[in-house]
């Protein structure tokens, strides 16, 4: 049989059955002819024949099969198979794999330019935050300066006005000092020269008193002893006018020495209310007008307050030693006024108790009384020349003080202009940087808005363009719009369907092949032919040697 079917495959299947009946013609003279033989051999031949038939016609169609769909359907499998192998491993991953390049690309840079955005707004915002804060600071910073300059420019006016008040106040009080200064010396002269007056006055009246005392003692010598009486009554009255006069000299010297102490007192006074009010004025105008002369305004006022404290103690010693003269100098007219009105007594009494001793007497108190108002008259004029020239030495050196500390003050006053141009100066400076500022100020309010707007329409690009980002994204990731690809799984459970069939197509292709062999090999000849078994291969291994024996 393998020699047959070797036959078969040589001859493309047309040398089968005649070589068969060959054999069997070869066989048949070999044994005697019976006729139940040819009739079951004829019946076997035309089985023999129908079953060639039919395996031709089967073989035909094995031949047609794999010469033309078979080898059509291993290159279509194949094909299929390696063009699913190829979408499957090639295109579906290079073509999802730009898309997936892009659309990481695309997810990075937009979250990259996400991140830059959020960051570069954050940072934005911080500035603005800051510039915010800045200029807020800055508003309240020159708020606060402008409000101190002002009040610092509005108190520098205020004292540099109190001071000039106050140097004004100083200046007119000084010139009042002044004025009065030169009313005290005034009043000085004047109360000298009715010193000196009432000295002359007093000095011709003594003089006067000697001459007509002489005149009359002279006149009347000789009558005295008959006239002594009316001479009595007469020295009596010219007493009594002496004494009215010693009492008129004494009042008007008490008097003049009143009002020369009323006027000490009350210039002491205006002199040192003038003095602690230009202390004072002065104190508090150095002392207002800068901080810088601290140490030269403590020592004027210091000198000031030395000044005054000398002042008045001069002032007080000059009070006491006129005091103490005028108390002398009245104890010693009222001690000689009194010695004269007993010795006047004394004498009037001698006179009436004798003339001689009047006489003696009286020139003797003549001569005492000449000399004792000569002694006073030298020690009044000298004590009243002193007094005086201690007086106008002092005020003198008081007013060339007040003069030299006035002229320091005035000294001063320049200053103070100098101060009060360069507050001038500071105010204007102060009102061009506040000019300036409020530009600066302006143009930061203008370039914060145009920030602000320039930030938010790029706020609104941002939010747009990750919008049409997004919008993007959703339809390149939408299953919908994406390639219609089979995916791995489907196209291995295709493949496995397709093997699935031809496994079963081809299995039942063997069994029908196995059951035609099988039936070929029912149909052996029985007639002792010997003939070897068909081997147990499978159809898919004859089907793969017809191919061979075809190509």
């Amino acid at each position: 049989m393998d020699d047959d079917y070797s036959d078969i495959a040589s001859s493309d299947g047309r040398s089968y059955a005649p070589q068969s009946l060959r054999q069997t013609s070869q066989v048949r003279p070999a044994s005697p002819i019976d006729p139940m033989l040819d009739s079951k051999a004829s019946q076997l031949e035309n089985e023999i024949r129908q079953q060639n038939t039919s395996i031709k016609s089967v073989l035909e169609s094995l031949k047609h099969l794999e010469g033309a769909q078979l080898p059509s359907m291993a290159n279509t499998l194949q094909n299929l198979r390696t063009a699913i192998e190829r979408i499957v491993v090639a295109d579906i991953p290079n073509s999802l794999k730009p898309i997936e390049d892009d659309a990481t690309r695309v997810r990075q840079k937009f979250d990259k330019f996400s991140s830059e955005t959020s960051n570069k707004l954050q940072n934005l915002h911080e500035k603005l935050a800051d510039t915010s804060s800045s200029i807020q600071q800055l508003l309240s910073r020159y708020a606060d300066l402008s409000a101190t300059t002002r009040n610092s420019v509005s108190e520098i006016d205020s004292d540099l006005q109190r001071s000039k008040d106050t140097l004004d106040n100083a200046a007119q009080r000084l010139t009042a000092l002044e004025s009065g200064l030169s009313q005290a010396d005034d009043i000085l002269r004047s109360l000298k020269s009715e010193i000196q007056a009432l000295t002359r006055a007093f000095n011709d009246k003594v003089t006067q008193f000697q001459n007509e005392s002489a005149t009359t003692f002279n006149a009347t010598s000789s009558q005295l002893n008959n006239a002594l009486k009316s001479e009595t009554k007469v020295r009596l009255q010219t007493m009594a006018q002496i004494n009215q006069q010693i009492q008129d000299v004494n009042r008007n010297t008490t008097d003049a020495m009143a009002k020369m102490l009323t006027f000490l007192t009350t210039t002491k006074n205006q002199y040192q209310q003038a003095l602690m009010s230009l202390s004072k004025a002065a104190k508090d105008g150095l002392l207002a007008c800068s901080s810088s002369a601290t140490d030269g305004f403590g020592d004027l006022n210091n000198r000031m307050d030395q000044f005054v404290s000398d002042s008045n103690t001069q002032f007080e010693s000059l009070e006491n030693d006129v005091m103490s003269t005028i108390n002398a100098l009245r104890q010693h007219i009222v001690s000689a006024r009194e010695g004269l009105e007993s010795a006047i007594t004394n004498v009037s009494r001698a006179r009436i108790n004798g003339e001689t001793e009047i006489v003696a007497r009286y020139d003797q108190l003549k001569a005492n009384l000449s000399e004792q108002l000569k002694q006073q008259a030298e020690h009044m004029q000298e004590v009243s020349q002193r007094s005086v020239q201690s007086v106008v030495d002092h005020c003198e050196g008081t007013l060339s003080q007040i003069r030299e500390e006035l002229a320091q003050v005035r000294g001063q006053v320049d200053r103070i202009a100098r101060l009060e141009a360069r507050v001038s100066q500071l105010n204007a400076s102060a009102e061009q940087t506040r000019a300036q500022l409020a530009d600066q100020i302006a143009t930061l309010g203008q370039r914060y808005a145009e920030l602000l707007a320039s930030v938010e329409k790029t706020e609104r690009d941002f939010i747009q363009r990750q919008e049409a980002i997004e919008s993007r994204l959703s339809v390149l990731e939408d299953p919908d719009n994406q390639p219609n690809f089979a995916s791995k799984s489907e196209l291995d459970e295709i493949i496995q369907r397709t093997q699935q069939m031809f496994d079963g197509r081809l299995q039942e292709i063997e069994q029908q092949i196995g059951q035609v062999f099988a039936n070929i090999s029912d149909l052996q000849l029985t007639a002792g032919r010997s003939a070897a078994k068909p081997s147990a291969q499978s159809a898919t291994a004859l089907l793969s040697k017809l191919v061979q024996n075809q190509k």
